[in-house]
């Protein structure tokens, strides 16, 4: 009796172990092919939602780029990617924006060349004055975003801000529009009060006798009513779009005019370009980074698309108002292109003081990469 006892708890024993072995492995089991499917469910279903924002109104062509932008994000991502954008200075304005995405207040921002020159050393190489830049906007942005490509220092002085480039957008290149006075010579120049498109021009434009100033694009059209400034250094585009031809009245484009593009070829391009902020850049995954690339480069093609356009319409306006238009080319352009080869050594000599090395390595990239894309 004692023996079949003993038998029985045995047996009772050894059964209850390989219950609980058996139910540990099956939770186990269970528990991993849980945590497996609910990452598998949170990859495939995870829509990343991208903050954008843009200080234009909406029926600007940089705005209107901004959209094209994020609609191809959506389309190229299959909608993993989306994006919510703020317009107008709704969110961030045009001085805030450098700050603000940098601090991830937005994940991705437009800024203009004022706000590069006055954050950075290095990368004001995109307001340089440049020989016979192309006279296409859409072949510059090009040749910037290849330029960006080509010096990673460009992005590395980014960073400190928690900042890289996603696309560079050449804007088409600039024109002196004046309110009154004909500017003909490099003598003329001297006594004018310009907005000056950003640091680097404006150095240009005060080394030849003018003073400049930086003005918000909302009050570009009363500065320039009023008599705040004389006139501006702009592209054909701003003048259009922001109602510039009701108060500017006298334009010296430099370069012979291709009737497509009624620019010229420029002193220089003011571009503007797409940041995003370096964390956000950091937590996407490779796919996602080509995908917002990809997306924010195609929407800074359409708005140079747009601006040409928008540049031809702004010169026909000149006309119709039988505005002066004066061209300087051949021979004549050669003294407004010597004088900026004292800014670009003093840009070269800052760069250098401020720990970047490689300044004319990026300078003869520029140069180099000007002569491909011209031809």
């Amino acid at each position: 009796m004692k023996k079949k006892s003993i038998l029985l708890i045995a047996l009772i024993l050894i059964m209850t172990a390989s219950m609980i072995l058996v139910g540990c492995g099956d939770s186990k089991d269970s528990d991993s092919n849980s945590d497996n499917s609910a990452n598998s469910d949170a990859t495939s279903d995870e829509v990343v939602t991208i903050k954008v924002n843009n200080f234009m109104p909406q029926e600007t062509p940089p705005a209107q780029g901004t959209q094209a932008a994020v609609d191809k994000l959506q389309e190229i991502s299959g909608g993993k990617m989306v994006a919510e954008v703020y317009y107008n200075g709704t969110l961030l304005g045009f001085m805030d924006s450098w700050q603000g995405t940098g601090d991830g207040a937005v994940d991705v921002a437009i800024i203009g060349p004022a706000v590069t020159d006055s954050n950075t050393i290095l990368n004001n190489i995109f307001e340089m004055p440049t020989p016979f830049l192309p006279s296409n906007a859409v072949t510059t942005t090009d040749l910037f975003n290849e330029l960006i490509d080509t010096e990673p220092a460009l992005n590395e002085e980014l960073s400190k801000a928690n900042l890289r480039w996603l696309s560079m957008m050449a804007l088409c290149d600039s024109s002196l529009h004046m309110g009154k006075g004909d500017i003909k010579t490099i003598a003329d120049v001297k006594g004018i009060k310009i907005e000056g498109l950003g640091a680097v021009s404006s150095k240009y434009w005060e080394a030849l006798g003018a003073t400049t100033v930086s003005l918000d694009p909302g009050d570009y059209f009363t500065s320039c009513k009023n008599g705040v400034v004389d006139g501006m250094y702009t592209h054909w585009p701003c003048v259009n779009d922001y109602g510039l031809n009701d108060a500017l009245h006298s334009h010296t484009i430099f370069g012979t005019i291709d009737p497509e593009y009624p620019n010229g070829h420029g002193i220089s391009s003011g571009a503007m370009g797409y940041i995003v902020n370096l964390d956000k850049w950091n937590s996407l995954t490779e796919e996602q980074q080509g995908w917002l690339q990809e997306a924010f480069r195609y929407g800074s093609t359409f708005t140079s698309e747009a601006d040409i356009a928008s540049a031809k319409s702004g010169y026909d306006k000149a006309i119709e108002n039988g505005d002066t238009i004066t061209v300087i080319e051949d021979a004549d352009l050669q003294p407004w292109y010597d004088a900026a080869q004292p800014v670009i050594d003093q840009w070269i000599a800052d760069s250098e003081k401020a720990g970047f090395a490689d300044a004319s390595q990026v300078q003869n990239t520029l140069v180099s990469l000007t002569e491909k894309y011209s031809k």
